[in-house]
C-alpha cells in the first residue's frame, strides 16, 4: 500500500480548517452580503486579510486530489455515499438538539445527499470521481500538446468567467474539474516548484489579492465579495503554490498522525450541514470573547474528527455486511 505523506495530510487538515473559518466569515458574519453593509477601517482590513487567506482552501483541496489522482471504484463510491447519509441524519439530530429549525424535506433528502446537493462540493467531487477513469485514459492516450491545449482552453474560460464577476464564480463542476486537471497535469508531466519558490509565489499572490480587495473595498464595495470568486487568478495561484509549499518539504510518514487526520472531510460536512445558524452561533461567541470563540472553534474541529472516525467505522461495518465487502 502506498504510504501517505503526512505533510500533505496536514495540508488537507489546514484546508478544512480554513474552509470552516471562511464559512464563519461569509455566513456567520454575513460578509457575502458586504455590498449592503457598512464596513471600514480595521474591520475592512481584517475581513480582506482573513478571507484572502482562507479562500484558496477549496481549490487547494481539489488540486491535491488531482495531483494524486482519483480512482473510481464502486465500493469507494458506496462507502462515500454511506458517510454522507449517516452524516446527514446526524446533522438532523444535532439541529433538533440545538434547537435549530429542521424541515421535513431535509430529513427526506438525507437519503440522497449527492443528488440533492446537500453539499455542492461533494456532488461535483463525486462527478469528477465518476469520470476519473476517462481522464486517466485521456492523459495516457493523448499527446502532451493536445492535453495542454485542452487544459489551457479551460483555464482561459475560467479567467474570462472571472472578468464577468458573477456571484460564486468558480464554485461549479467545471471549476473543480479544471483544478483537478491542472493537478493531474502537474503530476503526469512532472511539473515541480521548490518550497522556497512556492512560498514566494504564495506571498506575492496573497499581497496582490489583498491589495485588490482593499482597493475595491475603498472604491467599489459592491463587487468586493466577487473578487473572492474561486476562479480569481490570484486565488487559483495561491491554491497551487500552497500545495507545493508542503510537497517540497522533507516527506514525513506518521501512521498515527495520518490516522488521526484522515476524517478531515467531516469538518466540512458537519459544520456546513448545520448551516448558517451554527456559523452565527460561533460568531456570537467570538464577539463575546475572542478566546472563548477560538476555543469553541478548535473544539468543533476535534469533535468533527472524532465523530468522523466513528462514522467511518460504522460505514465500514455496514459495507462489510453487504455484497460490497
Amino acid at each position: 500500500m502506498k504510504k501517505r505523506n503526512t505533510n500533505i495530510e496536514i495540508l488537507r487538515l489546514l484546508c478544512m480548517i480554513a474552509i470552516f473559518g471562511w464559512h464563519i466569515l461569509i455566513h456567520g458574519y454575513g460578509l457575502k452580503n458586504i455590498e449592503h453593509m457598512t464596513v471600514c477601517g480595521g474591520d475592512m482590513f481584517t475581513f480582506c486579510a482573513l478571507s484572502s487567506l482562507f479562500a484558496p482552501a477549496t481549490y487547494c483541496f481539489m488540486f491535491i486530489s488531482g495531483y494524486y489522482g482519483l480512482n473510481f471504484r464502486v465500493k469507494k463510491v458506496v462507502n462515500l455515499e454511506m458517510w454522507l447519509i449517516i452524516t446527514c441524519f446526524l446533522v438532523c439530530l444535532l439541529k433538533i438538539l440545538m434547537g435549530f429549525h429542521l424541515e421535513i424535506r431535509e430529513v427526506i433528502t438525507s437519503l440522497i445527499p449527492i443528488s440533492s446537493f446537500k453539499w455542492w462540493f461533494m456532488t461535483y467531487y463525486v462527478l469528477v470521481m465518476f469520470i476519473s477513469p476517462i481522464i486517466n485514459k485521456g492523459f495516457e492516450s493523448e499527446s502532451k500538446k493536445m492535453v495542454s491545449i485542452i487544459l489551457l482552453t479551460l483555464i482561459i474560460y475560467q479567467l474570462l468567467s472571472f472578468v464577468r464577476l458573477i456571484p460564486n464564480g468558480g464554485s461549479s463542476f467545471l471549476g473543480l474539474l479544471t483544478v483537478y486537471l491542472i493537478g493531474r497535469y502537474c503530476n503526469v508531466y512532472k511539473l515541480d516548484i521548490s518550497t522556497k519558490k512556492a512560498i514566494m509565489l504564495f506571498v506575492l499572490f496573497y499581497v496582490l489579492q489583498l491589495s485588490g480587495m482593499l482597493l475595491c473595498g475603498h472604491y467599489m464595495q459592491k463587487i468586493l465579495f466577487r473578487t473572492l470568486n474561486y476562479n480569481t487568478p490570484f486565488i487559483l495561484m495561491m491554491s497551487i503554490s500552497l500545495f507545493y509549499m508542503f510537497k517540497g518539504m522533507t516527506p514525513r510518514y506518521s501512521k498515527l498522525m495520518n490516522y488521526c487526520i484522515q476524517p478531515v472531510l467531516f469538518i466540512y460536512l458537519i459544520t456546513e450541514g448545520l448551516g448558517g445558524r451554527f456559523y452565527r452561533l460561533i460568531r456570537d461567541i467570538i464577539d463575546d470573547s475572542i478566546w472563548m470563540g477560538v476555543g469553541v472553534f478548535f473544539i468543533t474541529i476535534v469533535s468533527c474528527l472524532i465523530v468522523g472516525r466513528l462514522i467511518m467505522w460504522l460505514s465500514n461495518i455496514i459495507i462489510q455486511s453487504t455484497k460490497f465487502k
